[in-house]
Order: C-alpha cells, then sequence, then structure tokens
C-alpha cells in the first residue's frame, strides 16, 4: 500500500504529470486505452457501438454507413481500448458539465434533477460503456478486466482536468462490478426496470478515492504513480 505521506501530495497533479509525460494513453500487456481526439479516428469504436447497441441489444438504430452516433459525440472525449493486435475492443466516453448530458436529456426525465445537481459541482458524465462481447469476461492482468481499465483511465483523464466526481446511468450490474472492483462508487438512484426489461440505474464515483484505492491494488499503477 502507498505510504500515508503520498497522500499529501495532489492527485491531480500527479495525472497531469502522467499525461504529460506519457500522452493520452495507457498500455498493459499489449492492450491500450487511449483518448481518442479525432473524429476521423473514431470510426472503429462507432462500429463496435453499432455492433452492440444496435444489433446486439436494439437499442439504437445505427447508420447506414455502419457507425453508430448521437448528438452527444461533440461535446465528448472518446475512450477506445484495443488489444494486442490492435482491434478496437471497448470504449467510453466522458462529457463534461458545461455541455449536454445524457442524464438530463433522456430517459423521460427520471434522472434530471440529480444529474443537474452533478453538473452543478463540475462533475463528468460517463456514457457509451461497450465491451466486445468476445472480451467481456477476460482480465488485462490479474484484477483487472476491462470495465477496470476504463474506469481507471476516466479517472485519469477526469482528475488530470481537476474534475473529481464521475456520474453515469447504466446497467445496474455495471455499478456492482465497479463496487467489487474497490471503487468508491454511490448508488443515486433506485434500480430501474425498462421497457426492454433492461435494469438501469444512476450512480456517482468519487474520482481520487476511486483511484487511490486502485494504484494500492495494482502494481501497474504503482509504477507510474
Amino acid at each position: 500500500m502507498r505510504h500515508a505521506l503520498l497522500r499529501t501530495r495532489s492527485l491531480e497533479q500527479q495525472c497531469a504529470n502522467y499525461i504529460e509525460r506519457y500522452g493520452h494513453q495507457l498500455s498493459v500487456n499489449g492492450f491500450t486505452i487511449k483518448t481518442v481526439a479525432e473524429a476521423r479516428d473514431r470510426i472503429e469504436l462507432l462500429k463496435l457501438r453499432a455492433t452492440v447497441y444496435d444489433r446486439e441489444m436494439g437499442w439504437v438504430k445505427a447508420q447506414e454507413n455502419g457507425l453508430e452516433v448521437d448528438p452527444y459525440d461533440i461535446y465528448s472525449s472518446h475512450f477506445s481500448i484495443t488489444n494486442p493486435k490492435g482491434t478496437t475492443i471497448a470504449t467510453m466516453r466522458t462529457t463534461e458539465s458545461e455541455h449536454p448530458w445524457m442524464a438530463t436529456d433522456c430517459y423521460n426525465g427520471l434522472f434530471e434533477e440529480e444529474a443537474l445537481q452533478l453538473k452543478s459541482v463540475g462533475a463528468v458524465e460517463l456514457s457509451r460503456f461497450c465491451i466486445d462481447e468476445a472480451y467481456r469476461s477476460i482480465k488485462i492482468c490479474e484484477g483487472t478486466n476491462l470495465i477496470e481499465f476504463m474506469a481507471i483511465w476516466a479517472f485519469i483523464q477526469s482528475l488530470s482536468q481537476g474534475i473529481g466526481k464521475s456520474y453515469f446511468v447504466t446497467h445496474s450490474f455495471i455499478g456492482m462490478v465497479l463496487k467489487r472492483c474497490g471503487f468508491y462508487v454511490t448508488d443515486l438512484s433506485d434500480q430501474i426496470s425498462m421497457e426492454d426489461g433492461c435494469v438501469i440505474q444512476s450512480f456517482e464515483m468519487d474520482n481520487e478515492r476511486s483511484l487511490e484505492a486502485a494504484i494500492n491494488n495494482r502494481s501497474f499503477l504503482q509504477s507510474l504513480f
């Protein structure tokens, strides 16, 4: 476990230093998560979203070009995970509080009030969690699956910008997984069953405490922070 003295240093500054030194990516055992800055470089992650959200789950309709795109993409930072062969196998995005959020505009207003409260304190919204079906049970290293890997990267990116809270609405199972990983996740809503049978819920995460917990329990992070 990291010495308590390290907690007196700014983890936000350490995250900013990481980005400055290593860039907007993190690699472990050939699996790489990175921030995809340019729209032209997001084609593969948008194809993956179409595969999962349209063809597999039927939640949205992909465009004729085979991509899944929505109005929030232009405001968001997009992350992708590639496997050792360079294939995109997972993606998610974050949207800062000054931009429109899905949680305030969608879900028939179920989460609007709490989302607005989180926006008022400068939180970031996480959305469009998406993992290729063939990779949902794999771990990139001992104790770290792809959901955890995406969350850790979201913590690093957000903290490097001084953002201490994350908010997200997703399948209740995702929140359960993140809690089991040792992250500081708070249930904000009850579980809500949608018309298609999917059970969703809203959550808040403490980015700093969650990343601290991740560092304490993952050797690949201890060598970087």
